[in-house]
């Protein structure tokens, strides 16, 4: 793998998170299940990670080294991308529903900043 695929494979990781992210926000809208949400999208997200640590990485860099692991290695990219990136708006907005009284604007900026 060289710069190019890289290159490839982070702007389609920001492209499909920014789809997800707008549809995980209007399907929050709906339902208002923020904890919920929170603690399944952690659970893939911490189950992917393990999965590209020992499979994806070994299968590219690794002894095990095959030819469709390119391949693999977008696909997984991909999927965390789908994953991760909406977990931004569900803690934004299930930090502005725990801190009601406070204005959603400060703990926001708050987070943000941390």
């Amino acid at each position: 793998m060289d710069s190019t695929d890289f290159s490839i494979i982070g702007g389609s990781v920001i492209g499909v998170g920014l789809t997800s992210a707008i549809a995980f926000g209007v399907i929050l809208d709906r339902t208002h299940k923020y904890k919920a949400s929170i603690l399944i999208i952690a659970g893939c997200i911490v189950a992917l990670f393990f999965w590209f640590v020992e499979v994806i990485l070994q299968r590219t860099y690794g002894t095990d080294a095959a030819d469709g692991s390119k391949a693999l290695m977008f696909g997984t990219c991909l999927v965390y991308g789908l994953i991760s990136v909406p977990m931004i708006p569900a803690c934004m907005a299930f930090a502005a529903e725990v801190t009601f009284p406070m204005q959603p604007s400060v703990f926001t900026g708050l987070m943000l900043f941390s």
